[in-house]
């Protein structure tokens, strides 16, 4: 291997910043209604939810839009994306643009 592709392809590695929350509960919108789901980790361009128990969610498949409200800081109360995976009672949602808060304010936020 050159120099030229070792370059390419430590260039290539990104480094993924989250922030993790323990019982953090957060608010997603899906057909039309709203629902309590828990907050595992969010970062820059999305985040992990995993349904609770007991409660019916409608629309949560991959390809479907939602609206997520993380109820963590004023830039994070109306998060329109789009559900990217799903795995168990854990899914994704991309947020189809960058956060404008930092990792360290979010998971602050979670910390109080």
């Amino acid at each position: 291997m050159g120099h030229t592709e070792l370059f390419e392809k430590k260039d290539s590695v990104r480094i993924r910043l989250m922030a993790f929350a323990f019982n953090h509960d957060s608010e997603i919108t899906a057909c039309d209604s709203r629902r309590v789901i828990s907050l595992v980790n969010v970062h820059h361009s999305g985040a992990r939810l995993r349904k609770q128990n007991g409660v019916n969610y409608c629309g949560l498949e991959v390809g479907d839009p939602v609206v997520l409200d993380l109820r963590l800081t004023g830039d994070t109360a109306s998060l329109h994306g789009k559900v990217t995976w799903t795995q168990g009672a854990d899914l994704f949602v991309d947020f189809g643009s960058p956060l404008s808060v930092g990792m360290s304010d979010l998971q602050n936020a979670m910390s109080n």
